[in-house]
């Protein structure tokens, strides 16, 4: 009897153990996270899915909440409802949720509950800002750092934006070579590739290239935040870019003074075209860089014009005419360099047509020059360009062209001739000629005026004359492979017949004053100008 006691005693027990409530809630959420979509208004709200008892199992429901401030377990009844009825996933799923509320920056809290009605303690606060109008701050200490020919560096401070997100979004850099104002920002040049912000508070940094030497230009910045919002235009600052260190060479005293300089191939030493001795009549003088030491070689009866070094540094070829003065017929010449070597040598010419411009090959064995025949340079009928060995012998028509050819130039690896030509009086380009071809390619377009190139030593820029600036030549450099171009010379005089220094960094060149018609010889760097 004792025993069956025992046993309904046991089973007792066991039944009552059977039907204990449930007290074990759901696990805490750890990770919950927010972003909007790019929709007005949305959020997506993902988490990893708790279990029913801590991690084992299946939640049941999920009580989803936000408010405009953090929220937690105490009062979370008192904040807004997240209507949702999504069902949890097993353990460890991932758990995602779009919810669409009005504009504002809202914390979002989450906790599982299971069918027993336990409800896990509060997730991890998550905050999403729907919309933002607050506008960031304007940059107050922009300030230029440096400067040079073609370049300004600035520097500012990150803003610490006004809305809920700390960063700006990005910046927007103009300038203007007029003052910079709210009226005047959007006439202003954007500055493209400004670096991202940096996090509040850091130094910011931008160069901005391509300026022109010796102009004055304003710098202003804003600053938008992820929402659009824009801030007030910074504080302006402005700064002129520097100009080349410019020499002058030769300081002439009257009408015409120097022209057509040309630089000997070491370096040593500058040739160019004066009329110092006879008004009006130039003669062949050549000097050092530093305009020191002037040495006259020709006594030509009419004077001489365009030149050029041989290679070599021995022999200066020139466009003169003849000597004994029975014929003005300008003509192709070579002389020695030294002072006293001989008399000029006639190379080429064919009279009455008028050479008007020579270069020699790479080797030295060879001169390409340009006869004109027509009415007048500003009328021409036609040009021919030659080439003819350097004692006048072997001479061979390279190419017939309609318009005036005024100067050309022979590539450094001798494939190539460049020379500029004049249909009319009004315009002229540049074109190249490959040697052993008839057709010429062309190198520029502008509609006024581009004449006189040079190569550079390496053969990998041009330089020339151009009204494309300001309707009056000036020095351009142009880069071969690209195209793209940079004005040297900024004055307001004509500047013409540049040449390089043998290390390609500096340009001499002849600058006419227009109001006293006289011509001088000017250096200039060019180094940091290249394109």
């Amino acid at each position: 009897m004792r025993r069956k006691l025992w046993i309904l005693g046991l089973a007792l027990l066991t039944s009552c153990g059977d039907d204990d409530p449930d007290t074990v809630p759901p696990g805490a959420i750890q990770d919950l996270a927010g972003a909007r979509t790019g929709v007005a208004g949305e959020v997506k709200l993902t988490w990893t899915a708790p279990g029913d008892d801590g991690s084992d199992g299946t939640a049941s429901s999920y009580d989803i909440r936000y408010s405009p401030t953090l929220l937690n377990g105490s009062s979370w009844d008192n904040y807004n409802i997240v209507s949702t009825t999504t069902a949890p996933k097993a353990a460890g799923s991932s758990e995602e949720l779009l919810v669409q509320l009005e504009k504002g920056s809202w914390f979002f809290a989450v906790r599982a509950r299971d069918e027993a009605g336990n409800l896990a303690d509060i997730s991890n606060n998550t905050r999403v800002t729907t919309q933002d109008t607050l506008a960031p701050p304007a940059i107050t200490d922009l300030a230029i750092v440096d400067r040079t020919t073609r370049s300004v560096s600035l520097t500012w401070t990150s803003p610490k934006d006004t809305g809920p997100e700390a960063a700006v979004a990005s910046y927007e850099l103009r300038y203007h070579t007029e003052a910079l104002d709210e009226t005047s920002w959007l006439e202003g040049m954007v500055v493209e590739g400004v670096d991202a912000p940096q996090k509040p508070g850091s130094e910011e940094s931008q160069s901005v290239e391509g300026l022109t030497p010796g102009v004055l230009y304003w710098f202003g910045v804003r600053s938008t935040d992820a929402f659009g919002n824009e801030s007030a235009l910074s504080n302006v600052v402005q700064v002129a870019t520097t100009v080349p260190s410019l020499e002058q060479l030769t300081m002439s005293q009257r009408t015409i003074g120097a022209v057509y300089p040309d630089w000997s191939k070491d370096g040593t030493r500058i040739a160019l075209s004066a009329d110092w001795a006879t008004r009006f009549v130039s003669q062949v003088y050549v000097t050092d860089p530093q305009g020191s030491n002037f040495n006259r070689l020709t006594t030509q009866p009419d004077g001489t014009f365009s030149l050029r070094w041989s290679p070599d540094g021995k022999q200066i070829a020139f466009v003169g005419s003849r000597p004994d003065g029975r014929d003005t017929w300008l003509e192709l010449w070579t002389i020695s360099s030294t002072p006293g070597g001989g008399p000029p040598v006639l190379v080429a010419g064919h009279p009455p047509d008028r050479v008007s411009g020579m270069a020699w090959s790479p080797d030295g064995s060879r001169i390409a020059y340009a006869s004109i025949s027509g009415a007048g340079p500003l009328d021409p009928a036609s040009s021919n360009i030659f080439v003819v060995d350097a004692d006048g012998n072997n001479e061979e028509t390279l190419l017939s062209v309609a318009g005036s050819v005024g100067s050309l130039d022979w590539h450094p690896d001798g494939t190539s001739i460049i020379f500029d030509n004049r249909p009319t009086g009004e315009e002229s380009d540049i074109w190249s000629l490959a040697i052993g071809s008839s057709t010429p390619t062309r190198l520029t377009t502008h509609p006024g005026l581009d004449f006189g190139p040079r190569f550079s030593p390496d053969g990998t820029r041009l330089a020339f004359s151009s009204d494309r600036a300001s309707g009056n030549p000036d020095i351009w450099i142009m880069n071969v492979k690209s195209g793209e171009l940079v004005q040297v010379s900024v004055s307001e005089n004509s500047e013409s017949a540049s040449t390089w220094s043998p290390d390609g960094n500096r340009l001499a060149y002849n600058s006419f004053d227009t109001s006293r018609l006289l011509s001088d010889i000017f250096i200039q760097d060019v180094g940091d100008l290249l394109p």
